[in-house]
């Protein structure tokens, strides 16, 4: 009975369904490969996906590829679409092969190197048997490894110069991408390959000029390439409309880290590239009260960009757009130039709020930083963002690592919230990889935990001991800021304040030589005070930039004379009512038979002299940088008044160098520090 019925199933039921081709009452597999055999790539798009399959294109570079593909097709845009297709789906030109040349190496070398990090963590006590098994494979040595892979690249280095002249503008970045990643800068491939991206009518590349910004950030080119930098940044403020929006974040990023070169220059592009946002409605604020302006009953398109020509965006559609990489590398660039528009940072105190639970903890603990920067966390109304990060890093504690711990200490401490269970849990970790810290994490846990009130934690009385195992490898900003430290807190080390005095002096000693030499060194001369007031007005771009150990000692002279310079002119102001004089000489002779109490070399002694006025903070003349705008006035004043001296007796024997021009620069050399 159930055969019949059996039968009468498949006769009336499934083989119907076979011959209707509805595969649905299958009881057998209709495919020839086995479960679990690759399916071979077919198609182009099939090829691609294979080859980030087996490491052939990095994961991260699959859309400059695909850019490039583009800008290739555009090339054989005046050929038969058939025929070019042809060409570029069935041939290698020699560029192309350089390309996969230097990527298949760039990844073999990546990979080579996480895996070796790997076994080095996981099996330390096989380091020798490794070294034997290289030994075996090198029999020349193990060095012998290395020396192939030098001569590979080289001649992927030879490959690349000779082809230079036919790479487009996402060729070279992606070139350079590859050096990135590899560590590799070799200056005189990256000024060929500039050579080629900077020419004329080529043809723009997102990916290119993006990955050309990297090499800015990453590589040591500036200021030796200022011009091609200053044209590179210039052309993307151009072209932003051009960028996918998830570069834009990463041009921010990029820029931001090259901030100490130029400060103004930086910050100013990352303010256009915001005022860029804020216009086509990525960011959305209101001028207000730093509140979000949201349109929430828009209803926009299934495209999740906003339109352009639409002056409103929902909240939902911005909170795909930016997702928490695109927040991170915007807030954290802000924060790096110092660019704190309250409105920008409190929109993305909004996003985060929403997306806080998918953020990392790099993530997180580099958002703490940078809003760290608007200090007093309550009074900028930033309490609440705060508080829900720290739960986010509690549940995730145990993935912090000793530059977690340090950055979120000084955060917090310039926040000023003292989390209880934050707290603890960093006073746990750090004790536990106290041994993992650098010298300059020791300070910031010791700084932040003094300044937030945790002068008697358990951390903070292990620690003492442990920082000053660094001693030696302190800056002298870390040494100040263990000094003042140490001196906010109970603790009375003898040893520990003996050796930080005695680095400070060393560094004092070694770094600046000069603030030791004999008295005679730094006496007034006037002559020589002009001139090098003068020298350092015409050089003041570059020693402002980038000073030096010569200009250093001169600085000095400038600033503990100064007071000085007042007096010698006040001498001549006072000296013009009694006689006129014909010459510099004269009236210095005439200040040499002056009997009032005076030092040699026209040297004032500001304990001694009472005739000079309006100098009354300085002591022992000892002048700083501040001091100088107590003295503005008076350098106005003396200028002023000083005007005739000029016209009737200093001009004589033609001598260009007056005393109201010297006040100029004087006055030059003091607004400018």
């Amino acid at each position: 009975m159930k055969r019949m019925h059996f039968l009468k199933k498949i006769k009336y039921e499934i083989i119907p369904n076979i011959k209707n081709n509805n595969k649905s009452h299958y009881f057998y597999s209709t495919v020839k490969r086995r479960f679990g055999e690759l399916y071979q790539p077919k198609t182009r798009y099939e090829k691609k996906k294979h080859l980030e399959i087996i490491n052939e294109v990095y994961f991260d570079m699959t859309d400059a590829m695909n850019e490039k593909n583009k800008l290739e097709i555009e090339e054989y845009k005046n050929i038969d679409k058939n025929i070019s297709e042809i060409i570029l789906n069935h041939t290698i030109s020699k560029k192309n092969e350089v390309i996969r040349n230097i990527m298949k190496y760039c990844i073999e070398i990546s990979c080579r190197e996480k895996k070796g990090n790997h076994e080095k963590s996981t099996h330390t006590n096989h380091n020798n048997s490794n070294r034997l098994n290289d030994a075996i494979k090198y029999p020349s040595g193990i060095n012998k490894k290395h020396e192939l892979e030098e001569d590979i690249l080289n001649v992927i280095k030879t490959s690349i110069m000779e082809y230079s002249s036919q790479f487009n503008s996402c060729d070279i970045g992606i070139l350079l991408k590859c050096f990135i990643k590899i560590k590799v800068d070799d200056i005189n491939l990256i000024n060929t390959l500039f050579h080629y991206f900077f020419k004329r009518n080529m043809k723009f590349s997102q990916y290119g000029s993006l990955y050309v910004l990297n090499a800015f950030a990453k590589f040591n080119l500036l200021p030796k390439h200022e011009n091609y930098f200053k044209l590179l940044t210039s052309h993307i403020l151009q072209k932003l409309d051009k960028f996918d929006f998830k570069n834009i974040p990463l041009i921010c990023n990029y820029s931001s880290s090259l901030y100490s070169y130029d400060k103004e220059y930086i910050t100013n592009f990352i303010e256009q590239i915001c005022n860029f946002l804020i216009s086509n409605k990525y960011i959305i604020i209101c001028e207000d009260n730093n509140k979000i302006f949201l349109h929430t009953d828009q209803i926009e398109s299934n495209n999740i960009t906003p339109n352009l020509n639409n002056s409103n965006s929902s909240i939902n559609q911005l909170d795909q757009i930016w997702s928490v990489d695109s927040i991170h590398y915007v807030t954290n660039a802000l924060a790096r130039v110092n660019y704190l528009k309250k409105n920008l940072f409190v929109f993305f105190k909004i996003l985060i709020e929403k997306k806080v639970a998918f953020f990392s903890i790099d993530q997180l603990v580099s958002l703490t930083n940078a809003f760290s920067k608007f200090k007093n966390a309550e009074e900028s109304n930033f309490l609440s963002l705060y508080l829900l990060i720290a739960d986010q890093i509690i549940n995730k504690s145990y993935l912090l690592k000793p530059r977690h711990l340090s950055v979120l200490a000084n955060s917090f401490n310039n926040a000023c919230i003292l989390h209880q269970k934050l707290f603890q849990i960093i006073s746990e970790n750090s004790l536990a990889q106290i041994s993992l810290f650098e010298p300059k994490q020791i300070i910031m846990i010791i700084h932040s935990y003094v300044n937030i009130g945790l002068g008697n934690n358990i951390l903070l009385k292990s620690i003492w001991n442990y920082a000053i195992l660094f001693i030696n490898e302190y800056t002298i900003q870390e040494l100040s800021m263990l000094l003042q430290a140490y001196t906010k807190s109970s603790q009375y080390i003898e040893h520990f304040l003996n050796q930080l005095s005695q680095q400070i002096s060393h560094f004092f000693k070694k770094t600046y030589p000069f603030l030791f030499d004999t008295y005679d060194n730094i006496l007034y001369d006037h002559q020589k005070y002009i001139n090098l007031s003068i020298e350092f007005k015409n050089n003041q771009k570059n020693i402002s930039a980038n000073i030096t150990d010569k200009y250093i000692p001169l600085s000095f002279y400038l600033i503990y004379n100064y007071p000085n310079y007042i007096s010698f002119i006040d001498t001549l102001k006072n000296n013009k009512t009694k006689k006129n004089l014909s010459d510099i000489n004269t009236l210095v002779d005439e200040y040499k038979r002056d009997s009032s109490p005076k030092t040699d070399n026209l040297v004032t002694d500001l304990k001694q002299n009472t005739e000079i006025k309006n100098i009354s903070t300085f002591q022992n003349s000892q002048c700083t940088f501040n001091s100088f705008q107590t003295y503005s006035e008076t350098i106005d004043n003396v200028q002023i008044n000083n005007t005739n001296i000029k016209d009737k007796h200093i001009n004589k024997n033609n001598d260009k160098t007056t005393y109201s021009n010297e006040i100029d620069t004087i006055h030059y050399f003091v607004i400018a520090y």
